[in-house]
Formats: structure tokens, C-alpha cells, sequence
């Protein structure tokens, strides 16, 4: 809701969103309460805004809302191993972004352990793999939370606001520090990652975009790296990359990557040899993926994904195949395609799926690239492709509806397997305060509602 973007935008187009929501987003229909003139009136009001007010960064200010929420000694001492699980790998984290829950779950038996308020749209959950019994979550209305895996019911230890609007996240592999991303005010909050306590901030408000203009950035993402102390994290409308070495006193920024494109989004780094060392950022305005090297800090090349294809890897794809060496994916939000590319960063395939999507993703236990065609329209939008890694073929679609689930055998169309995909509405359990920190608990219920 910025204005001077929705000045870009036709008024009509924009009350219409409002009315019917945006299909494959989470803006819903409001019909049901506002009229083609309230809808109208808010539009107007919106695209004439006057007190717009440029927010800026402070430590001060987000040192203000730092919280401890309870005693991480005293839990520490009291809980040296899991409680919950035998393994605090084997807990999964949901986020119920439209709830503003964040759920771990314990992926050997699928029983949720506990339900924590943490934000409005909760957008990114992460562990500390240096020390796995913490986890931190980030919230799109910036509330930054630290849980402690280990004690029973996985408290909240600590929370800190570090903005108005936030995205990314991302925790030192030494296990020191976490550093989180703003879109507003713009730039990046770097946190002690045992207690939460913001240590520096770098403001985004004053920045040179790809056109050559002077002005604020929302920051897109945070990524670490085992190849070097750095953070690294996008300039959305800057169009480059800073590199932050937090082994250094004062952590400073000794990287400042320029000229990757317009509108950066998600990124992902390679696996394999060097593992950590190329960071492969997506430029959503100028349809291609940059690469980013972290021995020389600067762009080694630009791998271009077709136009209009506004790539978004989500947390992308990197694996060995046995012909090209090492090879990395992406797929788009426009377009039905993964496009592929080798370490020499030369596409070597393009895999065709039933629409746009948001993540690919893979890992060493499973045979194929993950991909989703969510914005895929409504036929397609429930199907997720599964290629394979080794022939760059799609040879599985997975395709979930309201009543049953399918798995197809992409060759020749045979359904392989049948589930029951039936839904239910949700019941919602009244929220309980916890007994150990200072935060109210949402329980889960196994109790279902009518079938949708």
C-alpha cells in the first residue's frame, strides 16, 4: 500500500481486489461488507495519501521493544535434553500465517506439541543449527520470537519488534547471532542469538536503485553461509547486495554488490563443492537469477529465466546430477517452467509444469525436485510436479482436492494412488497462558468441524 505504486495502478483494478480479493494471494473478497462506493472512497483515499511519513531505523527504537519472556538459564539447566521428543530435529515447524501461529510438530507421529501466537502473517521459522534447541520466527508485522525447543510445550523466550513489515531471517551456523530483514522501515536488525538483543542496525532509507535514483529499500532476503562469517541480504529496490562479516567488531558491512537487476526477491545458495560460496538471487523485474560470489564479493554472472517469468525459488533447489556435476533450479511466478542451470551458470533445462509457483525445493532423501504451480490458475493450482533429479523429467504430479488426493504417473497419466483429501472447518480451542513464559498458547484439538 505504498502510493506511489498504486499510482501505477488503475483505481477500478484496485477496488475490484478489494471487493473480490486476488486469486492465488492472501487478499480475500470483502464484498460481503463494502459497497462499489466504499471500495471506491478507500481506493481514492489511498492513492492520495498526503502524510506519508519515510520511517527510519533506529537501534534505540527496536532496543525498546526487546522482551524477555522467560528465564533461558533457568530452562537451560532444567531441560539439558528434549522433553517433548527424543530428537529436537525430528520437530517440524508449521506457520498458520492467516492465524498468526506459528505450530511444532513431531514429524515421527504427526501430534502437534504446541501453538504459539507470534505475529500477524508469521513468515519464516528458523533453528540455530549451532545450538538446535532454539528456533527463532519471523512475522510480516515484525515481531521477531525465540523458542526453546527443549523445555515442554517449546516456550517463547524472549521477542523484539524489528520493524513495521518484515520477511527475512537468518541464524549465524556459529549460532551467535540472528539477523532479520524489514520491508518497512527498510534494513536489516542484527540480534544476539541466546537472548534476542538487538546489536545493530543497517538502515535501507537512502540507497541508489538500478536506475540511478536515491532512495528507500525494503530489504527481500537474509541468508548465512557456511563458506565465510557473512550474512548476506537483498536490497529490494536497490538492486544490490550487501555482504556482513559479524566475526569483525561492530560488523560491518565488506561487501556492497551492485547492479543485479530490479526488484530482488528470494534466494538460495549452491550445494556440493564450496558449498555456501555462490548465492543465486532472483530478480523479479529483470527475469533472471544473479550469482553472487562470496570469495571475490561480486556478481559472476546473470542467468536469465525468459521474460515475464518473474522467478521465485523459494528456498531453491541444488544437487548433484551425474551428467552436468553439480545444478540449481528455480521456477517463476508468471510462468509453468524450472529452469535449470550447471555451475558454469548455463541453463542445461527447462521443465514445463501447469502453471506458476513460489518453492522448489529437494534434499539428499528424496529423488526429485519439489516443484508447485500455486498460482496456476484454478486447475492447476493444487498440483506440485516432481522431477526427477537425475533425467530432468517430470515423472510424478501430486494433485490434492477438497475430497481426494492423487498421485500420477506423469508418462502415462495413471493415477498410482488415491487419498482422502476431505476438509473440514476449523475449530478454533480458546487461547491458555502459558505456564513458563510470558505468552498465551492457542491448543491444538483433534475436534473437526462440518466438511467443506
Amino acid at each position: 500500500l505504498r502510493p506511489k505504486a498504486l499510482k501505477k495502478k488503475e483505481a477500478y483494478m484496485l477496488a475490484d481486489t478489494i471487493l473480490n480479493g486476488r486469486e492465488g494471494t492472501a487478499m480475500p473478497s470483502w464484498k460481503h461488507m463494502f459497497s462499489k462506493d466504499d471500495a471506491a472512497g478507500m481506493v481514492q483515499w489511498l492513492m492520495d495519501w498526503k502524510n506519508t511519513v519515510e520511517l527510519k531505523l533506529s537501534l534505540d527504537d527496536v532496543h525498546k521493544t526487546w522482551k524477555q519472556l522467560a528465564n533461558r538459564s533457568e530452562l537451560y539447566k532444567k531441560y539439558p535434553h528434549p522433553t517433548d521428543v527424543k530428537d529436537v530435529k525430528d520437530i517440524t515447524f508449521a506457520t498458520e500465517r492467516d492465524a498468526s501461529l506459528v505450530d511444532f510438530i513431531d514429524s515421527t507421529n504427526g501430534k502437534v506439541l504446541s501453538r504459539h501466537k507470534a505475529g500477524f502473517a508469521v513468515h519464516v521459522t528458523v533453528t540455530n543449527k549451532r545450538m538446535p534447541r532454539y528456533a527463532y520466527s519471523i512475522s510480516r508485522s515484525g515481531r521477531l520470537t525465540m523458542f526453546d525447543l527443549n523445555a515442554p510445550g517449546q516456550p517463547a523466550l524472549a521477542s523484539v519488534q524489528v520493524g513495521q513489515e518484515s520477511r527475512g531471517l537468518a541464524v549465524s551456523p556459529d549460532g551467535k547471532y540472528v539477523m532479520a530483514g524489514n520491508y518497512n522501515p527498510g534494513g536489516a536488525v542484527l540480534c544476539d542469538a541466546k537472548t534476542l538483543e538487538p546489536l545493530k542496525v543497517y538502515p535501507t532509507s537512502s540507497v541508489i536503485d538500478p536506475d540511478g535514483s536515491i532512495g528507500p529499500s525494503r530489504v527481500a532476503f537474509i541468508a548465512d553461509t557456511p563458506y565465510a562469517p557473512y550474512f548476506v541480504f537483498a536490497l529490494k529496490d536497490g538492486g544490490h547486495v550487501y555482504i556482513v562479516d559479524y566475526s569483525k567488531p561492530d560488523f560491518p558491512i565488506v561487501g556492497d554488490v551492485p547492479n543485479i537487476g530490479k526488484i530482488l526477491h528470494d534466494a538460495f545458495e549452491n550445494e556440493g563443492k564450496q558449498i555456501g560460496r555462490f548465492v543465486y538471487v532472483a530478480s523479479q523485474g529483470s527475469d533472471l537469477m544473479g550469482v553472487i560470489d562470496l570469495k571475490t564479493r561480486t556478481l559472476a554472472a546473470k542467468v536469465y529465466t525468459g521474460p515475464g517469468t518473474k522467478p521465485h525459488p523459494g528456498q531453491g533447489s541444488s544437487w548433484y546430477n551425474k551428467d552436468y556435476g553439480q545444478l540449481n533450479a528455480t521456477n517463476s511466478m508468471n510462468v509453468g517452467d524450472v529452469v535449470i542451470w550447471d555451475m558454469d551458470n548455463e541453463a542445461v533445462a527447462n521443465v514445463p509444469t501447469a502453471g506458476g509457483g513460489l518453492f522448489v525445493g529437494t534434499s539428499k532423501d528424496t529423488p526429485y525436485i519439489w516443484s508447485d504451480c500455486v498460482l496456476g490458475g484454478p486447475d492447476n493450482y493444487n498440483k506440485v510436479y516432481l522431477i526427477n533429479k537425475q533425467t530432468l523429467k517430470t515423472d510424478r504430479i501430486i494433485e490434492v482436492g477438497k475430497k481426494e488426493g492423487h498421485l500420477i504417473d506423469a508418462h502415462t497419466g495413471k493415477v498410482l494412488q488415491k487419498w482422502d483429501a476431505t476438509q473440514y472447518t476449523r475449530v478454533t480451542p480458546k487461547a491458555t497462558h502459558s505456564k513458563i513464559s510470558k505468552e498465551d498458547l492457542v491448543p491444538y484439538t483433534a475436534k473437526l468441524g462440518k466438511k467443506v
